[in-house]
């Protein structure tokens, strides 16, 4: 399956797909929500998602990818706390 649809509580969808998804290409190489600016860490906040979205991963032979987490490689709270 290279893409797969949610359908949230609140009417709104959160669509997902994998660009280049096969055997060969098991490794994320990059995500992209459908917002202005690009997904620059290896995850999102519920909130985001919870307005009904797209995220495209772009999958890759190999691991090396354009993903970077916070300091301490940590997802951050909605407020940018810790």
């Amino acid at each position: 399956m290279d893409e797969a649809t949610l359908h949230l509580p609140n009417g709104k969808s959160f669509k997902i797909v994998a660009e280049n998804l096969s055997d060969a290409n098991a490794y994320v190489q990059s995500v992209e929500l459908e917002w202005p600016s690009p997904l620059s860490r290896s995850f999102c906040v519920m909130k985001r998602v919870a307005q009904g979205a797209s995220c495209r991963f772009v999958m890759s032979h190999n691991g090396q990818g354009d993903l970077v987490d916070g300091e301490a490689g940590e997802p951050l709270l909605d407020d940018g706390q810790k």
